[in-house]
């Protein structure tokens, strides 16, 4: 029986490199962005090691104030408005689309599972055209958890109505799929530019350097 297959959203389908002018315009230097989203997930993973849940769109706010402190940096509100704004509308990789559509055709049947609030990710997948391919967009908001926090796969399973061995993350994050696969799903893997394999982890199901590789390996699987 084919998975039913779960997307990870900001990285994996959203290229965040959009994101780069508004960094060069009040950083100066648009490698601050990578800094900045370094931060976000450290602040993730601290928040969900200490059980302590806040909302992703505030950790990303937090982050960028510490990026800032740390370069001796003075951000206006404008400066939060532009980025945090453009969160909202990033567009997805060149793979994503052309993958997808393999997958869609092949008669997967998809959703996306993000950090973001349910309304900001909701708009990300209007605004990369990928509404029409996902059955659902699910946010941990709904499980007071950030991931790779066990409750957040749980939560995802009993939403879409499935059993953890029926479903597959797709993601570019190993700790993602780590999170996802200690909790019975599958696990698909992008090495997205330079992303690499956890080799502290469990090996995932599938492996591929882009969607379009990994929705050939799900087509001939």
């Amino acid at each position: 029986m084919s998975p039913y297959l779960v997307f990870d959203v900001n990285e994996t389908l959203l290229d965040l490199s959009a994101l780069d002018p508004h960094f060069q315009a009040y950083f100066g230097d648009k490698t601050f962005r990578k800094d900045w989203f370094n931060q976000v997930l450290k602040s993730a993973f601290s928040s969900t090691i200490l059980g302590s849940y806040h909302n992703f769109g505030h950790v990303a706010r937090t982050a960028l104030t510490m990026v800032a402190n740390q370069n001796e940096i003075s951000l206006g509100q404008d400066a939060y408005t532009s980025i945090l704004g453009q969160m909202r509308q990033l567009p997805a990789h060149p793979d994503v689309i052309p993958g997808i559509i393999r997958l869609k055709e092949a008669g997967y049947r998809m959703s996306a599972l993000t950090n973001s609030p349910y309304e900001v990710a909701k708009d990300q997948i209007d605004h990369a055209g990928l509404s029409e391919y996902m059955d659902s967009v699910l946010s941990v908001d709904s499980s007071m958890a950030l991931k790779p926090a066990q409750t957040v796969y749980v939560y995802a399973s009993q939403a879409l109505g499935k059993n953890a061995h029926d479903l597959c993350l797709i993601a570019a994050h190993p700790w993602d799929i780590a999170g996802a696969m200690r909790s019975g799903w599958q696990g698909a893997f992008i090495t997205r530019r330079d992303k690499a394999w956890n080799p502290l982890f469990e090996e995932p199901s599938f492996q591929g350097v882009d969607l379009v590789d990994i929705a050939t390996q799900l087509t001939e699987f």
